[in-house]
């Protein structure tokens, strides 16, 4: 620090950046120019003295203010260090101490699953012993002799997988063999299952699959059909006619690939015809054609009679006979050239 005797002025050092400073010894404070760093002087406490001599007392006054200022700052700047060194030193010991955990999770997890791989090789859980048919269930689909299935699961909620050794073309009383594949943590009690179809509904495919009372509700249909369906025909051209309509044969009809129906089958009723027309005396031979004959799951007999047909005089157009149905009938005295046309058809017959 330098006196400036003209102007009453001391320059020092700023403790804070090192620059020149100019103090007034009348000022209690002062700021540096450069970093703004604010320093205050302490107040004399010997009035007397500085009247006697300003010159020294001044002076005496801003180096001890001046000196304990600095001696604060630096021990602020110390003990901030040594803070800022101890906080350093936590965050490392926090560090160290997550890679050292981190460290010692995985080699101790490595330890453990190489023990637990080591003991599920010498040490096998003993499986579970279970009856895989014993909540079995078996969803069929189709109608007999054509039926299916169409799954088996278990209603237990065991994922198994079941086998049959038949699983088309089933009628009800078939009985099939049902296994299971073997599965991861079970013993099974048994590996195979015997099974009777049951519940299926069963296409007619031969008349006599067909009950005496059904088979009589048939032919009174059918009569009425051909009845009603040639004496409309007749009495458009005259009311002098007599009709005598006799059961020739049954037979039930089978198709013999899949339709978009379906496997159809169809019953067959043919019928000879013996009639007079304005005296004129004849015989002839027609069949109704009725779809779907089958039997339920529980015995009832079941037909499709609303789409039952009369289909003989069609056939016989094909064998050259004129347009006039009354002229076709007579003469037309077999009914195997009608069943014949529909063998050409794809259906097989069964009397």
């Amino acid at each position: 620090m330098s006196e400036n005797q003209g102007n009453r002025f001391y320059s020092y050092t700023c403790p804070n950046c090192g620059a020149d400073m100019e103090v007034v010894p009348q000022e209690k404070a002062v700021v540096c120019q450069f970093c703004g760093k604010k320093l205050y002087f302490a107040e004399d406490q010997n009035a007397n003295n500085q009247n006697a001599n300003p010159q020294n007392t001044n002076t005496s006054n801003v180096y001890s203010s001046f000196a304990s200022q600095v001696q604060e700052q630096q021990a602020q700047i110390n003990r901030n260090v040594q803070k800022a060194k101890k906080i350093v030193l936590i965050v490392y010991a926090v560090i160290v101490f997550f890679i050292v955990g981190c460290v010692a999770t995985s080699i101790i997890a490595g330890f453990s699953n190489a023990k637990r791989r080591t003991s599920s090789r010498s040490t096998t859980a003993a499986p579970t012993e279970t009856d895989p048919f014993n909540r079995m269930k078996v969803v069929l689909e189709g109608k007999a002799p054509y039926g299916k299935i169409k799954k088996i699961y278990s209603e237990s909620g065991g994922r198994f997988v079941y086998q049959a050794d038949k699983s088309e073309n089933l009628s009800n009383g078939d009985v099939i063999t049902i296994t299971v594949n073997e599965k991861s943590g079970y013993k099974f009690t048994s590996d195979s299952y015997t099974y009777t179809v049951s519940g299926l509904d069963t296409l007619v495919m031969a008349p006599s699959q067909i009950l005496e009372p059904d088979a009589q509700a048939i032919q009174d249909f059918c009569i009425a059909e051909v009845e009603r369906s040639w004496g409309n025909e007749i009495s458009d051209s005259t009311d002098d006619y007599q009709l005598t309509v006799t059961p020739y044969a049954l037979y039930v009809s089978v198709k013999n690939e899949e339709t978009y129906y379906g496997t159809r089958n169809y019953i067959v009723a043919a019928y000879q015809i013996d009639f007079v027309i304005d005296g004129h005396a004849g015989t002839a031979y027609t069949f109704v054609k009725i779809p779907e004959p089958q039997y339920t799951s529980d015995g009832t007999f079941k037909v499709a009679y609303d789409e039952a047909g009369l289909n003989g005089y069609m056939y016989m157009r094909e064998y050259g006979y004129t347009d006039s149905y009354l002229m076709t009938v007579e003469g037309f005295d077999s009914t195997q050239k009608l069943l014949s046309a529909m063998e050409q058809d794809g259906y097989t017959l069964v009397k």
